[in-house]
């Protein structure tokens, strides 16, 4: 699993469906899906307090810590889409 934060605004989509979470809650993407030339990358993020809730996330939306060993990848890609 890689850690992520996600963005404002799709930490308000997660919000609206009753999971409470604060703005710095590390989600943990779970797989990484491959949704075609317009959908990009989709990744599978779940809370683990919650087991039965998983979200389907783009790459886009998630913010990734400056360590972790795909950071650099990651924000390259980013910036492209």
């Amino acid at each position: 699993p890689i850690p992520v934060i996600p963005t404002k605004d799709t930490l308000n989509k997660i919000q609206q469906n009753k999971i409470k979470v604060s703005k710095d809650y590390k989600f943990q993407i779970e797989s990484v899906l491959y949704m075609g030339d317009m959908g990009g990358i989709g990744c599978a993020i779940t809370v683990p307090e919650v087991l039965e809730s998983t979200f389907v996330v783009s790459l886009t939306h998630l913010k990734i810590q400056a360590g972790h060993p795909l950071a650099k990848e990651i924000k390259s890609y980013q910036k492209k889409n």
